[in-house]
């Protein structure tokens, strides 16, 4: 999955994963983001993060 993801910026500057030239699933990698950003809200402290694709 983590091949067929690519980033895109929107007019407000968000980053956000995208499909656009794959036709395959991301949804594995769209639900790990969205796992890491809620930890971080619900930790209560900084979460260092950097997210590699290879």
């Amino acid at each position: 999955m983590a091949s067929n993801v690519t980033v895109e910026t929107d007019a407000a500057g968000n980053v956000k994963p995208s499909k656009k030239k794959s036709t395959e699933k991301i949804d594995g990698i769209v639900s790990s983001i969205m796992a890491i950003g809620r930890a971080m809200v619900t930790s209560g402290r900084p979460i260092e993060t950097e997210v590699v694709f290879v």
